[in-house]
């Protein structure tokens, strides 16, 4: 996967875009990436923009990315996520990643419509501005 995400930190918000099926150790190395950069903040709201992939994550993968994101949620701060998804078989991973991660420490939430995602991050935000 190339590794593509922006930060806007005006709005508080991170986008992950994926160009291709990452692995999950290409994820983490990209949220890593992210969670190190010096314009990110906790509580910074994620977009992960999965319209563009060719075939949705199996369950190992999605129960990868939930611990990944227990592990950090001291990093994360509390932000929402939101995945961006453009079939129904990525809707239905992406629910269960929802559930998974409701159950601990994250809000998170499917759509299909980027300005519903956005919108429903901003709304959320928790982040300290600088």
């Amino acid at each position: 996967m190339p590794r593509a995400f922006a930060i806007e930190a005006t709005a508080g918000i991170v986008t992950l875009t994926y160009t291709g099926d990452p692995s999950f150790d290409e994820w983490a190395s990209t949220m890593d990436e992210v969670l190190q950069d010096p314009a990110f903040r906790p509580g910074y709201g994620l977009l992960l923009d999965r319209t563009r992939l060719t075939r949705a994550p199996d369950a190992e993968y999605i129960q990868r990315v939930v611990q990944y994101m227990r592990t950090h949620a001291p990093q994360l701060g509390g932000g929402r996520v939101a995945n961006l998804v453009s079939s129904d078989v990525a809707y239905g991973m992406a629910r269960m990643a929802q559930t998974l991660l409701d159950r601990s420490s994250g809000t998170g939430q499917v759509f299909r419509d980027r300005a519903e995602a956005l919108k429903w991050l901003q709304a959320g935000q928790s982040f300290r501005a600088p």
